[in-house]
């Protein structure tokens, strides 16, 4: 699973983690929060140990790198403050039948 880190404040069996399994858990959690910006500051649990209370001395994923994980690095250029994506089924549709002829 990778490297040991010490994130926090914890002592003991809790003391270390793995980094990967950290990273997934702070992404995990920022997928589940609300988009609104003023909303973002409300749920601390990527950024605060809630064992000792402590901030984690790896800092979350931003937003950006978080979609650029999911999304791939291209759709994630094209995101910004104000900016919507969508889709048309017929689009999607399309892409899919194109992407079907890839083994």
């Amino acid at each position: 699973a990778g490297e040991l880190i010490s994130p926090c404040r914890c002592a003991g069996g809790q003391k270390y983690v793995h980094l990967s399994c950290l990273r997934w858990w702070q992404r995990t959690v920022l997928v589940a929060q609300p988009t609104h910006p003023n909303l973002y500051d409300m749920d601390t649990r990527q950024r605060i140990c809630n064992v000792c209370k402590s901030e984690f001395t790896c800092p979350p994923p931003s937003r950006a790198e978080l979609l650029a994980s999911v999304t791939g690095p291209e759709l994630a250029a094209l995101i910004d403050e104000g900016v919507m994506v969508a889709s048309s089924r017929n689009f999607s549709q399309e892409l899919e039948s194109q992407l079907a002829v890839f083994p």
